[in-house]
Protein backbone atom coordinates (compact mmCIF):
# COMPACT_ATOMS: atom_id res chain seq x y z
CA UNK A 1 0.00 0.00 0.00
CA UNK A 2 1.23 3.17 -0.80
CA UNK A 3 2.11 5.75 1.43
CA UNK A 4 0.01 9.08 1.56
CA UNK A 5 1.46 11.12 -0.57
CA UNK A 6 0.47 14.43 2.14
CA UNK A 7 2.07 12.51 5.30
CA UNK A 8 4.67 12.13 2.91
CA UNK A 9 5.46 15.28 1.36
CA UNK A 10 5.20 16.69 5.68
CA UNK A 11 8.42 13.95 6.48
CA UNK A 12 10.25 14.75 3.81
CA UNK A 13 9.98 18.44 4.42
CA UNK A 14 10.69 17.48 7.82
CA UNK A 15 13.42 15.84 7.43
CA UNK A 16 15.18 19.17 5.19
CA UNK A 17 14.15 21.60 7.95
CA UNK A 18 16.37 19.17 10.18
CA UNK A 19 19.21 18.67 8.32
CA UNK A 20 19.84 22.13 7.00
CA UNK A 21 19.87 23.26 10.97
CA UNK A 22 22.75 20.71 11.32
CA UNK A 23 24.97 22.72 9.52
CA UNK A 24 26.70 19.91 8.11
CA UNK A 25 27.94 21.04 4.67
CA UNK A 26 28.94 17.50 3.85
CA UNK A 27 25.74 15.98 4.80
CA UNK A 28 23.33 18.74 3.43
CA UNK A 29 20.62 18.39 0.97
CA UNK A 30 22.67 18.22 -2.00
CA UNK A 31 24.12 14.87 -0.47
CA UNK A 32 20.43 13.58 0.42
CA UNK A 33 19.66 14.71 -3.88
CA UNK A 34 22.56 12.58 -4.42
CA UNK A 35 21.57 9.53 -2.37
CA UNK A 36 17.84 9.45 -3.70
CA UNK A 37 19.17 9.70 -7.31
CA UNK A 38 21.93 6.75 -7.29
CA UNK A 39 18.79 4.75 -5.10
CA UNK A 40 16.46 5.52 -8.15
CA UNK A 41 19.19 4.11 -10.43
CA UNK A 42 19.89 1.17 -8.64
CA UNK A 43 16.26 0.02 -7.15
CA UNK A 44 15.28 -0.18 -11.09
CA UNK A 45 16.83 -3.47 -10.79
CA UNK A 46 14.76 -4.42 -7.83
CA UNK A 47 10.93 -4.26 -8.34
CA UNK A 48 10.35 -6.07 -5.19
CA UNK A 49 11.73 -2.71 -3.19
CA UNK A 50 9.26 -0.21 -1.63
CA UNK A 51 9.79 3.06 -3.41
CA UNK A 52 7.90 4.99 -1.32
CA UNK A 53 10.15 2.98 2.00
CA UNK A 54 13.19 3.65 0.33
CA UNK A 55 12.46 7.93 -0.42
CA UNK A 56 11.91 8.28 3.29
CA UNK A 57 15.33 6.51 4.85
CA UNK A 58 16.96 8.79 2.28
CA UNK A 59 15.81 11.66 3.63
CA UNK A 60 15.91 10.78 7.06
CA UNK A 61 19.43 8.87 7.33
CA UNK A 62 21.12 11.71 8.46
CA UNK A 63 19.48 13.72 10.70
CA UNK A 64 20.64 12.39 13.68
CA UNK A 65 23.54 14.44 12.60
CA UNK A 66 22.11 17.22 14.46
CA UNK A 67 23.63 15.83 17.09
CA UNK A 68 26.64 13.78 16.72
CA UNK A 69 28.60 11.95 13.97
CA UNK A 70 29.52 8.27 14.91
CA UNK A 71 26.21 6.57 16.03
CA UNK A 72 24.19 9.08 14.28
CA UNK A 73 22.12 6.35 11.87
CA UNK A 74 20.83 5.20 15.76
CA UNK A 75 19.85 8.77 16.60
CA UNK A 76 18.66 9.21 13.06
CA UNK A 77 16.10 6.00 13.54
CA UNK A 78 15.40 7.18 16.98
CA UNK A 79 14.31 10.79 15.38
CA UNK A 80 12.29 9.20 12.19
CA UNK A 81 10.30 6.67 14.14
CA UNK A 82 9.24 9.33 16.59
CA UNK A 83 8.48 11.91 14.42
CA UNK A 84 7.32 9.83 11.32
CA UNK A 85 4.87 8.69 14.02
CA UNK A 86 3.44 11.83 14.75
CA UNK A 87 2.90 12.25 10.88
CA UNK A 88 0.50 8.98 11.43
CA UNK A 89 2.81 6.55 9.31
CA UNK A 90 1.65 3.37 9.53
CA UNK A 91 3.61 0.94 12.33
CA UNK A 92 4.81 -1.24 9.34
CA UNK A 93 5.80 1.60 7.25
CA UNK A 94 7.89 3.26 10.30
CA UNK A 95 9.52 0.07 11.22
CA UNK A 96 10.64 -0.54 7.67
CA UNK A 97 12.10 2.87 7.07
CA UNK A 98 13.99 2.34 10.64
CA UNK A 99 14.99 -1.10 9.34
CA UNK A 100 16.63 0.91 6.73
CA UNK A 101 18.30 4.24 8.51
CA UNK A 102 19.91 1.72 11.28
CA UNK A 103 22.07 -0.45 9.09
CA UNK A 104 23.47 2.50 6.65
CA UNK A 105 26.82 3.68 8.42
CA UNK A 106 29.52 1.41 8.58
CA UNK A 107 29.66 2.22 12.15
CA UNK A 108 26.54 0.49 13.17
CA UNK A 109 26.93 -2.94 14.30
CA UNK A 110 23.63 -3.65 12.37
CA UNK A 111 23.90 -4.98 8.43
CA UNK A 112 20.96 -4.25 6.19
CA UNK A 113 18.78 -6.83 6.18
CA UNK A 114 16.02 -5.56 3.96
CA UNK A 115 16.32 -4.48 0.16
CA UNK A 116 15.58 -0.92 0.81
CA UNK A 117 18.26 -0.77 3.63
CA UNK A 118 20.85 -2.66 0.99
CA UNK A 119 19.87 0.23 -2.02
CA UNK A 120 20.07 3.33 0.90
CA UNK A 121 23.74 1.78 2.26
CA UNK A 122 24.91 1.64 -1.13
CA UNK A 123 23.43 4.93 -2.32
CA UNK A 124 25.11 6.47 0.39
CA UNK A 125 28.90 5.65 -0.07
CA UNK A 126 28.45 5.96 -3.83
CA UNK A 127 28.05 9.77 -2.76
CA UNK A 128 31.64 10.13 -1.51
CA UNK A 129 32.90 9.93 -5.55
CA UNK A 130 30.56 13.03 -6.80
CA UNK A 131 32.55 15.89 -8.07
CA UNK A 132 30.34 18.08 -6.10
CA UNK A 133 30.75 16.46 -2.65
CA UNK A 134 34.51 17.15 -3.00
CA UNK A 135 33.92 20.57 -4.21
CA UNK A 136 32.25 21.20 -1.03
CA UNK A 137 34.86 19.93 0.87
CA UNK A 138 37.35 21.40 -1.54
CA UNK A 139 35.72 25.06 -0.67
CA UNK A 140 35.34 24.42 2.84
CA UNK A 141 38.87 23.30 3.75
CA UNK A 142 37.43 20.08 4.85
CA UNK A 143 40.28 18.12 5.48
CA UNK A 144 39.49 15.27 7.80
CA UNK A 145 36.69 14.41 4.79
CA UNK A 146 39.08 15.09 2.35
CA UNK A 147 41.37 12.42 3.78
CA UNK A 148 38.74 10.13 5.18
CA UNK A 149 37.64 10.10 0.88
CA UNK A 150 40.99 8.84 -0.43
CA UNK A 151 41.28 6.38 2.11
CA UNK A 152 37.49 5.36 1.79
CA UNK A 153 36.94 5.55 -2.36
CA UNK A 154 38.81 2.50 -2.99
CA UNK A 155 37.29 0.55 0.03
CA UNK A 156 33.86 0.93 -0.92
CA UNK A 157 34.26 -0.88 -3.73
CA UNK A 158 35.77 -3.90 -2.69
CA UNK A 159 34.29 -3.70 1.34
CA UNK A 160 31.76 -1.78 1.38
CA UNK A 161 28.95 -1.71 -1.67
CA UNK A 162 26.78 -4.68 -1.94
CA UNK A 163 25.05 -4.69 -5.09
CA UNK A 164 26.39 -5.29 -8.80
CA UNK A 165 24.41 -2.31 -9.91
CA UNK A 166 25.85 -0.44 -7.59
CA UNK A 167 29.76 -1.44 -8.27
CA UNK A 168 28.78 -0.32 -11.97
CA UNK A 169 27.85 3.10 -10.74
CA UNK A 170 31.11 3.04 -8.97
CA UNK A 171 33.08 2.43 -11.77
CA UNK A 172 32.08 5.27 -14.07
CA UNK A 173 31.83 7.86 -11.37
CA UNK A 174 35.21 6.68 -9.97
CA UNK A 175 36.82 7.75 -13.96
CA UNK A 176 34.88 11.00 -13.72
CA UNK A 177 35.99 11.58 -10.23
CA UNK A 178 39.78 11.77 -11.00
CA UNK A 179 39.27 12.96 -14.21
CA UNK A 180 37.92 16.18 -12.84
CA UNK A 181 40.65 16.08 -10.01
CA UNK A 182 43.36 15.87 -12.78
CA UNK A 183 42.11 18.96 -14.07
CA UNK A 184 41.23 20.79 -10.74
CA UNK A 185 44.25 23.28 -9.68
CA UNK A 186 42.55 23.82 -6.15
CA UNK A 187 45.41 24.73 -4.27
CA UNK A 188 43.88 22.53 -1.53
CA UNK A 189 43.48 19.27 -3.23
CA UNK A 190 46.78 19.70 -5.06
CA UNK A 191 48.65 18.91 -1.71
CA UNK A 192 46.68 15.40 -2.10
CA UNK A 193 47.33 14.61 -5.57
CA UNK A 194 50.28 12.73 -4.50
CA UNK A 195 48.24 10.95 -1.77
CA UNK A 196 45.58 10.16 -3.81
CA UNK A 197 47.95 9.25 -6.98
CA UNK A 198 49.61 6.36 -4.55
CA UNK A 199 46.29 5.17 -2.52
CA UNK A 200 44.06 4.69 -5.64
CA UNK A 201 47.04 3.79 -8.50
CA UNK A 202 46.16 6.52 -10.87
CA UNK A 203 47.63 8.94 -12.51
CA UNK A 204 46.57 12.05 -11.13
Amino acid sequence: MMIDPVMKKAAIDLACEITNKCGDVMHGVSHLESVLNYSNMIVKSYPEADLDILEISVWWHDVGRLYLDRGHALKSMEMAIESLTKIGFDASDVEKISIAIESHSNSSEKKPSTIEGIILKDADKLDFLTSLRWQIGMDNDRTKEIEIGIDKIPLILTDILILPESKEIYAELFTNLVNYLKKSDNPFINKYKPTIAKRWQVNI
